[in-house]
């Protein structure tokens, strides 16, 4: 379960803002490490074929995530 929580600035937005995000924040990895969230991937595809992706995301009855991958 070596998850990582990566964004543009998160760490630095997460230490600045009220304890409610903060509280919530911790209560969404509570949720993540017991499996309790469905994260399933449907797709990767590289940044390369994000119309593709696109395509893929924006079909019906999706289930799971379309991710874009180095």
């Amino acid at each position: 379960r070596n998850l990582t929580w990566k964004g543009f600035g998160i760490d630095f937005w997460l230490a600045h803002t009220s304890t409610v995000l903060a509280d919530m924040t911790d209560e969404i990895w509570k949720a993540v490490a017991k499996d309790e969230l469905d994260l399933s991937v449907k797709a990767r595809f590289k940044l390369a074929e994000f119309k593709t992706a696109l395509q893929i995301m924006n079909v019906g009855g999706n289930t799971g995530k379309v991710l874009l991958v180095r």
